[in-house]
């Protein structure tokens, strides 16, 4: 698969995390439920936000102007932040309160 066609999926699952996340950050109900889907789409909404800029990073390092390196450290800078928001984002959701099933028999 090519590098331009990983970063567009990575900019759509981007957008789809975004509007789920939104979506469900608007309602007002503060069950535990609700609360781990709000950290389980933080985390993905973070995770392809960094693959997003990842694959711009690979893509524009293989340009020749100069001011195509600048913006690979800004890429490269992006996606460190963004992995690093990722990982306290991973331990929210594995520490939060685990959603039981209930079984209706």
């Amino acid at each position: 698969m090519q590098l331009s066609v990983k970063k567009r999926l990575a900019c759509e699952q981007l957008s789809f995390y975004a509007q789920a996340y939104n979506c469900l950050s608007d309602k007002n109900e503060s069950s535990a439920a609700l609360k781990n889907q709000l950290f389980f789409l933080k985390l993905k909404l973070l995770e392809a936000k960094a693959a997003a800029y990842y694959y711009h990073r690979v893509i524009l390092d293989k340009g020749t102007e100069p001011s195509c390196h600048v913006s690979v450290v800004c890429c490269s800078l992006a996606t460190e932040e963004l992995l690093v928001e990722s990982k306290k984002a991973y331990l929210t959701f594995c520490l939060a309160d685990p959603i039981t099933r209930r079984w209706l028999f």
